[in-house]
């Protein structure tokens, strides 16, 4: 079997042979060069991007494992579906936003690994994520930390305030 497919500047191929009688087989997904809007999820947070990657399917009886690899080039993120999820108070969407602008800069390569299989129903995801934002806290940790300390000063700066003053009454009221 061998199915070509084509969208945009992509282009990609999904073959394989399976026996249908003992349901034994390979099937191989590769894609290349795949604008992020050709993936409607994908798009919901990444804006801007070329997607490219290598599945593979493999069936032995009732057993089905997956296993690939998902590289995006030139990633841009979608930061304003990011940064409205509701979830988020002000302070974490303001620490989310510096974060976002602190790793765009130096960040183009997102790298996905995945593994599953149905013996243990367990999906296993990989990413670069986490090391390239731990890699943008480490150089720019003397500018996130300024900018930490202030978001913390003004959302706790009044409260304090405000606890302070009650200390100062209640020691009035007591002498």
């Amino acid at each position: 079997m061998n199915i070509f497919l084509s969208h945009e500047n992509g282009s990609g191929k999904v073959y394989g042979d399976i026996n249908t009688n003992t349901l034994v087989g390979n099937i191989y997904v590769s894609l290349s060069n795949f604008n992020v809007h050709s993936f409607y999820k994908v798009n919901n947070y990444i804006s801007n991007g070329t997607l490219s990657s290598e599945q593979l399917i493999s069936i032995s009886g009732e057993t089905l494992k997956i296993d690939g690899t998902t590289i995006i080039d030139n990633i841009k993120l979608n930061k304003d579906f990011i940064l409205n999820s509701p979830k988020l108070d002000d302070i974490k969407k303001n620490i989310l936003e510096e974060l976002i602008k602190l790793t765009e800069n130096n960040y183009h390569t997102l790298s996905i690994t995945n593994h599953f299989s149905n013996n243990t129903d367990i999906v296993t995801i990989k990413t670069s994520i986490p090391n390239e934002v731990k890699r943008t806290l480490i150089n720019n940790r003397e500018l996130f930390s300024v900018f930490l300390e202030n978001q913390l000063k003004n959302k706790y700066e009044n409260n304090l305030k405000e606890k302070k003053n009650r200390i100062k009454n209640f020691f009035k009221n007591i002498f």
